[in-house]
């Protein structure tokens, strides 16, 4: 092998150990403005669906908390911007950790009996409700809903639906009796959105 080819071999031999070794690196990264100190984080998803939490802040931290399970770790005590994706819901704020924590979702649309500080309801951020869609057609229908979050339901005719989705208003569209039918409907607790022709 002649010296040209053996420097090429060890150069690309470097570049791909570099790339390895960034690839499996830690999940955070600290800041310079950190704040002293850990705090343990706890994460309790009650759901049937993944949890996924993103801090960032003195360090970035990606955590995914099965449903059901339950979550410790320990993260640098501060301010963060989060962003939680759960129960068809994606969520931004800030939260703080000056101290130990526990973050609860509770079943999709359930809310927490008793909160004590240091515990935060993550089901008053994620602000999702029980509702009922109600196919009154007598045919299939495609529901579409945009709004907090999307949705796309497919109704048997005369079916009920009881889901659970995000709190606000929606813009609702299908087709019904030969006609687009385009219409906006809030979706609060156990309201009610009865889809029939126009």
């Amino acid at each position: 092998m002649t010296r040209v080819k053996r420097i090429h071999v060890v150069f690309v031999i470097s570049i791909i150990a570099v790339l390895l070794l960034s690839a499996v690196g830690p999940s955070y990264a600290p800041r310079a403005q950190a704040s002293s100190g850990y705090v343990q984080l706890i994460v309790d998803n009650r759901t049937t669906s993944p949890l996924k939490l993103r801090l960032e802040g003195p360090a970035l931290y990606r955590l995914q908390v099965a449903g059901g399970d339950l979550m410790t770790t320990r993260v640098l005590k501060g301010s963060y911007d989060y962003t939680i994706s759960g129960c068809g819901m994606t969520v931004r704020g800030e939260l703080s950790l000056p101290s130990r924590t526990k973050l609860i979702l509770p079943v999709c649309g359930a809310r927490l009996k008793v909160v004590h500080d240091p515990k935060v309801d993550l089901s008053e951020i994620l602000k999702v409700v029980p509702v009922k869609i109600s196919n009154d057609l007598n045919n299939k229908v495609v529901v579409i809903m945009t709004g907090p979050s999307t949705y796309v339901f497919t109704m048997k005719a005369g079916q009920d639906l009881l889901v659970t989705i995000g709190k606000g208003t929606y813009k609702v569209q299908y087709t019904a009796c030969g006609v687009a039918v385009t219409r906006t409907w809030v979706a609060d607790k156990n309201t009610i959105l009865t889809i029939r022709c126009p």
